[in-house]
C-alpha cells in the first residue's frame, strides 16, 4: 500500500500523465475542462494504445459537447460540479487532485495512490456520483468484429453497442468456474452472447449497484452467465474475451 502526497500543480499534472502513460487496460477519469486541456495528448496515446477510458467532465452537457472526444475517449459524461480530478487506473493505481488558483497557497493539492483498496473506494464514488449523476455526451462507435477486449468492461459495453443494433454476437473467452480459486484452471468457452448487464450506457440494464456481466449460451451448457476478475454470482470468471460476428 503507498499513498503519495503531491505539493504543486506541475506534480498533479505529471503524476496524471505518468499514470495514464502506464495504463494497460482501464481508465476511469472525472476533472474540469482546463485541467483535460493540459492532459488532453496523454489521454490521447492512452486511448490509441487499446485502454477502456470512461471520462466525466465536470462541466454542462452544451459545453462539455464542444470537445471531440473521437480519439479521446470510450465514453463521456458531463456533469456540472466543482470537485477534484480523480483518476483510477487498472484497479490499482489513482489520483486525486485540484489545480490551485495563482492566489491559493496549499501545502497538499492532491494524494497519489497505488493499493487496491482506494481503488475500489474511488470506483465506487465514481459510478454512483459521478457516473450516474452525469448525462451523457459520447458514445464510440461500435467496433468491427472480431474484437479482442481489453477486460470484462470494455465487453460489456461493446457487445451492448452491437446488440443495439441488432448484430448477433458470438464470443470465445477463457473462463474458469465462479468463484474461483487462484490456482484454478482456465478452460475456453465459446457460445452466443444475449444480455448484458452494466451501467456505464443509457439505459442501465444492471440488477444491481456495480453489476458488469455478459449472458450467453453454449451449445452444451445452455444460459451461462459470465463476470469479472472476482466474479461471485456469475456462472463463471472471464479473462481474454474475443467477441466475434455470427450470421
Amino acid at each position: 500500500m503507498r499513498v503519495d502526497q503531491i505539493s504543486t500543480n506541475d506534480a498533479l499534472v505529471r503524476s496524471l500523465r505518468d499514470l495514464l502513460a502506464e495504463a494497460e487496460s482501464e481508465v476511469l477519469i472525472a476533472t474540469q475542462p482546463k485541467m483535460l486541456e493540459r492532459i488532453e495528448d496523454s489521454l490521447k496515446q492512452c486511448y490509441e494504445s487499446g485502454t477502456f477510458i470512461a471520462l466525466c467532465v465536470y462541466a454542462d452537457a452544451e459545453t462539455a459537447a464542444t470537445y471531440d472526444y473521437d480519439d479521446t475517449a470510450t465514453l463521456v459524461r458531463a456533469w456540472d460540479q466543482e470537485l477534484d480530478t480523480m483518476l483510477s487506473v487498472d484497479h490499482q493505481r489513482g489520483v486525486v487532485g485540484q489545480l490551485l488558483e495563482a492566489d491559493e497557497e496549499e501545502d497538499v493539492v492532491g494524494l497519489e495512490y497505488d493499493t487496491e483498496r482506494l481503488y475500489g473506494m474511488a470506483f465506487l464514488q465514481f459510478m454512483s456520483q459521478h457516473w450516474d449523476e452525469g448525462e451523457e455526451v459520447y458514445v464510440m462507435d461500435p467496433p468491427t468484429l472480431p474484437y479482442e477486449c481489453v477486460n470484462l468492461r470494455d465487453a460489456a459495453l461493446n457487445t451492448t453497442l452491437h446488440l443495439r443494433e441488432d448484430n448477433t454476437v458470438g464470443f470465445d473467452a477463457e473462463v474458469r468456474s465462479a468463484p474461483a480459486e487462484e490456482d484454478e484452471e482456465w478452460e475456453r468457452l465459446t457460445g452466443q452472447l444475449s444480455t448484458v448487464r452494466q451501467s456505464f450506457v443509457e439505459p442501465s440494464t444492471n440488477s444491481f449497484f456495480g453489476e458488469i456481466g455478459l449472458v450467453g449460451y453454449v451449445e452444451d451448457e445452455g444460459r451461462v452467465t459470465m463476470g469479472g476478475h472476482g466474479a461471485y454470482f456469475e456462472d463463471y470468471e472471464a479473462r481474454n474475451i474475443v467477441l466475434e460476428p455470427m450470421s
